[in-house]
């Protein structure tokens, strides 16, 4: 088949072996090196582009320290919906997949009580410029919801609020909130 040919071919570019067995086993060893290689860039980041690990409200499912990763990250914001993540993300030309609370991922999603997450793979033919575009695209995306969140708690400061019931329950935890933002209540 097609797919055999393409590995035993990317076998050959990375050893001298002469069996095509032989080489598509190095083509698969070389595939996971290189995957984990742009996961790991993924995750740190460079000196120069800020890993998501080090991204503001980013966190990963099954950590950032996960070794046994492979070829795929699911990441999530505790301020953002994961959708608005991906719709940023395609409005940059970066293509990444949304997983929802629902019968595939739903196993995952609900113990950790989220609703979804977004999904970013990646495959042998990925470069790292793809990954540190990837990983400037979200720098400008996290600052954007940071300065969105910066913005509304601007706003809130400049309320003055009556909150009946505010003295338990849900009344009293909504004078709360107000009050750590900066509201007059």
């Amino acid at each position: 088949s097609k797919v055999v040919n393409y590995f035993d071919w990317l076998g050959s570019q990375h050893s001298s072996e002469n069996e095509p067995r032989e080489r598509i086993k190095v083509a698969y060893s070389a595939i996971k090196k290189h995957e984990k290689k742009l996961i790991d860039l993924m995750i740190k980041g460079t000196d120069e582009v800020v890993g998501l690990k080090d991204l503001p409200g980013i966190n990963a499912i099954g950590g950032f320290e996960n070794e046994k990763r492979a070829g795929l990250i699911s990441i999530y914001s505790n301020n953002v919906d994961s959708v608005e993540i991906v719709d940023q993300l395609r409005l940059k030309g970066i293509r990444v997949h949304i997983r929802k609370d629902d019968h595939y991922s739903g196993t995952i999603l609900r113990p950790l009580e989220l609703k979804s997450c977004v999904r970013v793979s990646i495959c042998h033919y990925n470069s790292k410029e793809e990954v540190l575009k990837f990983l400037s695209a979200m720098q400008e995306i996290c600052s954007w919801l940071i300065s969105k969140e910066r913005s509304l708690y601007l706003k809130i400061k400049e309320v003055s609020a009556i909150v009946t019931g505010g003295a338990s329950g849900l009344g009293l935890a909504t004078a709360r909130e107000f009050l750590e933002k900066g509201a007059r209540v």
